[in-house]
């Protein structure tokens, strides 16, 4: 059994994935702040200690964050032959990750969650 060769995403769907991570991570940003002002606190660890100095710092670490992973993956995905494809599907699984957390945030905004 042979494996075919890695085929690049093309680009302008490659920019789109890209486009839709950016926003997801903003709209988390956005969330996050939210449900901060509400009472709640940011359950992730390193950006919890980030956000302890102050809000610049925690939307430069978020926004900073998102267009570094962003950009890597776009990276590898289009040049590597070695790692393009892990990286392309990187990309899409952490999208779908990304987009559990925000509803996770209009949830806990809106008090929906019913063990909170």
């Amino acid at each position: 059994m042979t494996e075919s060769a890695w085929t690049p995403p093309p680009r302008l769907l490659l920019a789109l994935y890209a486009i839709i991570f950016i926003l997801l991570h903003a709209l988390d940003l956005v969330l996050t702040l939210a449900v901060i002002s509400n009472g709640g606190q940011e359950l992730n660890p390193l950006p919890r200690a980030v956000l302890a100095l102050g809000a610049t710092p925690f939307i430069v670490y978020k926004l900073g964050f998102a267009a570094a992973i962003t950009g890597l993956l776009a990276f590898l995905a289009r040049r590597s032959k070695t790692f393009g494809q892990a990286a392309w599907r990187i990309l899409i699984v952490s999208i779908f990750l990304l987009l559990g957390v925000v509803v996770w945030n209009f949830l806990v905004l809106y008090d929906a969650v019913p063990f909170l």
